[in-house]
């Protein structure tokens, strides 16, 4: 039995992914591949900083 929401059209999936992104981007929520990947990689300096500096006053 197939899905009532299953995509009829070739290449409306591929679409759907650009609408998708094209509003979650005037919504300030979308970030790209490279941008997510810097985000994350100031998200984890950022905390090995600071469980440094809580290991150091614990010291």
């Amino acid at each position: 039995m197939s899905s009532r929401n299953r995509l009829l059209v070739d290449q409306l999936d591929q679409y759907m992914n650009t609408y998708r992104e094209e509003i979650a981007h005037e919504f300030g929520i979308f970030h790209s591949a490279q941008e997510t990947d810097r985000l994350a990689d100031q998200t984890s300096k950022k905390m090995a900083e600071k469980m440094k500096d809580e290991k150091d006053e614990n010291c």
